[in-house]
């Protein structure tokens, strides 16, 4: 919708001007004006005591805001604050999270090996390897951050107890270690086997021993027991 006029009317007179801006566009305002002279205004008029009514373009004169070089220093400052408080925190968020990751995969591992074990009726061993390799096998060099994998020991027809020999089958391989390290005590230092009634065994003996898992400076210990049973609980690096 469009207006043509607008009008004012004083004492007797009346004075009227033309509008060429659609409604939504206009904005009102008043000042005092003199009575008209040109005598009538037979258009619609907006009565009033001395003043007329102006309407004017809102875009004609636009407002500009921005900021400030004062408060953009000020904004700047609060987020850098911000930030030196926030990060270190989310750091040590992922830290621990993929620490929680490496330690879990070592337990898959061993609760695998021995579920195998016990359904199967065989021994199945984890051992630490290159797993890298095109063809992995268990190593006796090394650390276990360097990968490892579960397989069923089969020793047979005459096969090395703890060595993946020919006709063992392996079951999974685990990849190494990215920015981690990963010690093993005395009794398991190069492989833990599980028996089919569910007990462990480890290159060195009779398991009762702990892997170590570090990533500075948290660290995880994956202790098992000598029934073959792993659990995690918070170590030193």
């Amino acid at each position: 919708m469009r207006f043509s006029w607008g009008c004012s009317e004083t004492s007797a007179k009346m004075a009227c001007m033309p509008l060429e801006e659609p409604v939504s566009q206009l904005r009102l305002s008043v000042v005092p004006t003199p009575p008209s002279t040109d005598g009538n205004c037979d258009r619609r008029h907006l009565s009033s005591r001395g003043i007329i009514a102006i309407y004017s373009v809102m875009n004609k004169h636009p407002a500009y805001s921005g900021f400030t070089l004062i408060e953009l220093m000020v904004t700047l400052a609060v987020a850098a604050i911000i930030l030196s408080l926030g990060v270190p925190g989310f750091q040590e968020v992922i830290r621990n999270n993929r620490l929680t990751t490496r330690a879990n995969d070592v337990v898959t591992a061993l609760n695998l090996a021995r579920s195998e074990a016990i359904k199967r009726g065989v021994q199945v061993t984890v051992c630490k390897s290159n797993t890298t390799a095109s063809s992995p096998v268990c190593a006796t060099s090394g650390s276990w951050a360097q990968g490892w994998l579960v397989f069923v020991d089969q020793n047979k027809p005459s096969g090395t107890n703890g060595t993946l020999d020919a006709g063992d089958e392996i079951l999974r391989i685990f990849p190494p270690l990215s920015g981690a390290t990963m010690t093993a005590g005395s009794h398991v230092d190069d492989w833990i086997a599980y028996l089919p009634n569910g007990f462990a065994q480890g290159s060195g003996g009779v398991v009762n021993d702990t892997f170590g898992l570090c990533m500075a400076p948290k660290a995880k210990n994956i202790v098992v027991s000598s029934t073959g049973r792993a659990r995690v609980e918070a170590g030193t690096c």
